[in-house]
């Protein structure tokens, strides 16, 4: 399995981060922030081969990037449909937010299909998913390919659904939007410290890395620092991402 880290940032983009999104191997998407669409076309990625978009929940800086990417795939003519998968309602929500920006759906030159999960769900042998713990409905992703397994969180507060939905995974990909000593504000907004995620690595058994994603440059100006509160509960090896870096499994 191959991972491209497109963007790694949390809300607030920066001059070298753009938001989340993530490759697995060449045809499936987590999430599609803002600049998914520039990163994919940086790595000369063919935007034909992606079949499937799982998107964890509608806050803008998971989901901007769609109805570009969308948009540049019928500017290059994509005959292949397109899966999107999310929770309840992304249908709706996507098609609502392509007629706002005056998409000529009946001009698309191929077929947009919707999963919708609500609760949590096996999607196919390849995709499992759950609710985690947000402000809105938001879904973690279990992703398995030939002979490796990862999961990744989303937005959420630390839950014990998500450290079942990673159990054994060879990689948790995990938000880390607050420093440790913000612990409390970082719940109260449904998300997570990279001590919490460094927590959840250790209970779900995480056998190769814990990367922390989503983290603001506000809060933390160095790397290091996200390591270094992750490390005081987990012992693995712990990735911290730039924008393109990718993971080999």
């Amino acid at each position: 399995m191959k991972i491209t880290f497109l963007g790694t940032s949390g809300s607030m983009i920066t001059a070298d981060r753009v938001n989340i999104s993530i490759l697995i191997d060449t045809d499936l998407l987590l999430d599609a922030g803002e600049g998914v669409t520039q990163r994919l076309l940086q790595m000369n990625h063919d935007l034909n081969e992606i079949k499937r978009i799982c998107i964890t929940h509608f806050h803008q800086d998971h989901v901007s990037g769609l109805p570009g990417l969308i948009w540049t795939m019928w500017q290059n003519e994509r005959k292949l449909p397109l899966e999107i998968i999310g929770p309840e309602g992304i249908q709706d929500f996507t098609i609502s937010l392509l007629e706002l920006m005056n998409t000529p759906l009946h001009a698309l030159t191929f077929d947009l299909n919707f999963t919708e999960i609500i609760g949590g769900s096996m999607i196919d042998d390849a995709i499992s998913a759950i609710e985690s713990d947000h402000q809105i409905q938001s879904m973690a992703y279990r992703i398995h390919a030939e002979a490796s397994c990862i999961c990744y969180s989303g937005d959420t507060r630390p839950n014990e659904r998500i450290e079942n939905l990673s159990g054994g995974c060879d990689v948790l990909i995990h938000e880390a939007s607050f420093p440790n000593e913000m612990e409390e504000l970082a719940h109260k907004y449904g998300h997570s410290t990279p001590g919490d995620a460094g927590k959840l690595a250790k209970k779900a058994g995480i056998k190769e890395a814990l990367v922390l994603i989503h983290w603001p440059e506000k809060y933390f100006k160095e790397k290091a620092s996200l390591i270094a509160q992750a490390r005081t509960f987990f012992d693995g090896k712990i990735i911290v991402p730039s924008d393109l870096d990718v993971i080999h499994l």
